[in-house]
């Protein structure tokens, strides 16, 4: 599972303005906004095998200062950070087979999958929409 925690620097959400503000839904937008540029991000990548990984990821946790977006499916850090090359061996049988192969096999060298880091990307590309989604929220009479 990947995670990505945005905190809004404590100095900002103390402004007397804020006062009349509802710090929690104010910090739901910017999760909004997060979570939809992250989607945005898996879609742009191409992943069409991920519809699991892109159909997972949430708005996980809101408080009056940080907001969490999570996905929720185990290979999601792998599409995040990457794998180095490892070997798969089989775990129920004795050889791995598989459509197309000459024949079984004792193990695999995998080269590793490549770092896609959509949560690092998606909430790159939101700096300037959380800017601007709280400078109207914070503007507002």
């Amino acid at each position: 599972m990947t995670q990505f925690t945005l905190e809004i620097d404590a100095a900002l959400l103390d402004l007397e303005k804020l006062a009349s503000v509802d710090r929690q839904q104010l910090m739901s937008g910017v999760g909004f906004i997060l979570e939809r540029n992250i989607v945005e991000e898996v879609d742009r990548l191409g992943l069409v095998d991920q519809t699991d990984f892109r159909d997972s990821i949430e708005v996980s946790e809101v408080t009056e200062s940080s907001v969490t977006v999570s996905d929720g499916v185990e290979h999601g850090i792998y599409l995040e950070e990457g794998t180095r090359p490892h070997v798969i061996k089989p775990r129920l049988k004795k050889a791995l087979y598989w459509s197309g192969a000459e024949h079984p096999v004792k193990s695999v060298l995998h080269p590793g999958t490549r770092a896609y880091r959509p949560f690092r990307r998606g909430s790159h590309k939101s700096t300037k929409g959380i800017a601007s989604f709280l400078s109207e929220s914070l503007l507002k009479d």
